[in-house]
């Protein structure tokens, strides 16, 4: 399962491309959620952005509780585009967010 900025593709696949940066317009669609987490990589690790949430003392372990304590925000998950957010997709979103690079 893909979360984050790959998540992005399958519903989606030109919207990424209105926000990363006009070299990497020229990707084909498919790919446009890899290139904007490419781009988002790069531009974090240019500006000293830590590596994801773990660089900042979440691990593993904290998976389930940021999963429950997310659930519990049913309006904003409601609102969110396609795909449906639910568990699965929720706690493979933060275990990609441990690290990013």
């Amino acid at each position: 399962m893909r979360a984050g900025p790959r998540a992005t593709q399958p519903p989606y696949p030109a919207r990424p491309r209105l926000y990363i940066l006009e070299e990497s317009q020229d990707a084909p669609a498919e790919r446009s959620g890899d290139v904007l987490a490419d781009r988002m990589i790069a531009l974090m690790t240019g500006t000293g952005m830590p590596n994801g949430v773990g660089a900042i003392g979440y691990s593993e372990a904290h998976l389930d509780v940021l999963t429950d304590r997310t659930v519990a925000q049913k309006r904003l998950l409601d609102n969110a585009p396609p795909p449906p957010v639910d568990r699965v997709l929720l706690k493979e979103l933060f275990r990609d967010a441990l690290r990013y690079w």
